[in-house]
């Protein structure tokens, strides 16, 4: 690594892989421009987190080659390294003597166990910034058990946001020799290799990544389909939702964003306030769900009525039992599931009301109650592109374990969970 100046202020992205709208990049800068220092970004990007594959990696390297040029025409540089995220920016913030460190809040287990293991090794402050969420994760304080609850203490609180203030300009602009793999310079399949990523499941041909991408899909879904949301949502042959979860789980547009520009949209409010009850409650208790449940994408992490119920229903005769393999292989007998299947092995997206009837489907198809946990968090994992997600986890909880929900009429399998024709 070339040596970089004596001091500076560093911005470890992570989570929120954008150069605009970026609550935390922003704080690095500011805090930057009132030391006088220049400012600096680094990713460190490691194959050994849990269930990534090239479907995820090819997406992330794609989308962050947009916001690397972003970046360096603002005077940041970009130091990307194919490291352990934690490990990396000890190393990083020693090599350019970084007086403070930024970055991201987080909720999930792995980016967690990164900041307290960089926390313990640092020498400098590491402040971790609100940015992928509309309040702080801690906020609440402990588990929300239903949207009700999250949502008198949110509306509030989201209702006051401020304006989403612009990136400062940078005061100190920095454009030294290239701090660590300069994605400009590398195909995304070089990448790949060093990164020995698993190769099983291909990038996805559905979404075009990156920023840009992003904002175009929310100017498209405000300007098509918001004017009907509330109707349509729940229907998945019109493909009425927004479609950014890939983009969302990928830091390629942040929340504050959308709520700012739905709130200004020319469409009905019914309308509006749907999808924002979407966008922020439900979105927010899945946060939530993963930061205060230790076992959140574990079949422990259930409710204990949902466990209690599934237990007493566990000997229930099945109508059929499928192999993870053979669900996998879309090789059931309901053509609208194995389609379901089918589009997300080969495009990495399916609707998000049809993926909690998928889920459900899987339970009344599997052994035990436990087994269909498993075998939904892996296969949504896997090819899923918003997969490894709080709302994913959050999502197979509700369907499997009724998380977030209240006991349902009973039936057998089931139980007093939710059910959901196929």
């Amino acid at each position: 690594m070339t040596p970089g100046p004596r001091r500076c202020v560093l911005y470890w992205m992570q989570a929120g892989q954008r150069a605009e709208g970026n609550p935390a990049l922003n704080a690095a800068v500011w805090r930057a421009n009132a030391l006088g220092l220049p400012a600096a970004v680094f990713l460190g990007l490691d194959a050994a987190y849990p269930g990534a594959n090239a479907r995820h990696f090819a997406f992330m390297l794609d989308g962050l080659r947009e916001t690397e040029a972003d970046l360096e025409a603002a005077g940041l540089p970009f130091a990307l390294r194919l490291c352990s995220p934690a490990r990396g920016v000890v190393l990083a913030a020693r090599e350019l003597g970084a007086v403070e460190v930024f970055t991201e809040e987080a909720a999930l287990r792995a980016p967690r166990g990164w900041r307290e293991e960089a926390r313990a090794a640092l020498d400098v402050p590491l402040t971790e910034v609100p940015s992928e969420t509309l309040i702080p994760v801690d906020a609440f304080g402990r588990l929300a058990g239903n949207a009700a609850t999250l949502r008198r203490f949110i509306q509030p609180r989201v209702a006051a946001m401020d304006e989403e203030a612009p990136r400062p300009t940078v005061d100190h602009p920095w454009r030294p020799e290239p701090l660590g793999i300069r994605l400009a310079d590398a195909s995304t399949d070089a990448l790949l290799d060093a990164l020995r990523a698993d190769r099983s499941v291909p990038p996805s041909p559905r979404f075009e990544p990156g920023p840009r991408a992003a904002l175009e899909t929310l100017r498209r879904f405000i300007a098509e389909r918001l004017h009907r949301y509330s109707e349509d949502r729940n229907q998945p042959d019109l493909a009425d939702t927004s479609e950014l979860s890939p983009y969302l789980h990928y830091g390629q547009i942040g929340p504050q964003t959308i709520v700012r520009a739905v709130r200004d949209a020319d469409a009905p409010e019914p309308q509006k306030a749907a999808f924002l009850e979407q966008l922020i409650v439900r979105r927010e208790l899945a946060w939530n769900h993963a930061r205060f449940n230790p076992d959140y994408d574990r079949y422990e992490g259930l409710p204990a009525w949902g466990r209690a119920t599934l237990a007493d229903h566990a000997a229930d005769p099945r109508p059929v039992l499928y192999t993870r393999d053979q669900l996998e292989r879309a090789e059931t007998h309901s053509s609208t599931w194995n389609a379901a299947q089918r589009e997300m092995v080969e495009t990495g997206y399916m609707h998000g009301y049809r993926r909690m009837g998928w889920a459900k489907k899987i339970l009344e198809w599997s052994a035990t109650p436990q087994e269909a946990f498993e075998t939904a968090v892996y296969l949504n994992d896997k090819y899923e592109l918003d997969g490894r997600d709080p709302n994913g986890y959050a999502g197979v909880a509700w369907s499997i374990g009724g998380r977030h929900d209240r006991p349902w009429f009973r039936r057998p399998i089931f139980g007093l969970i939710r059910y959901m024709k196929g």
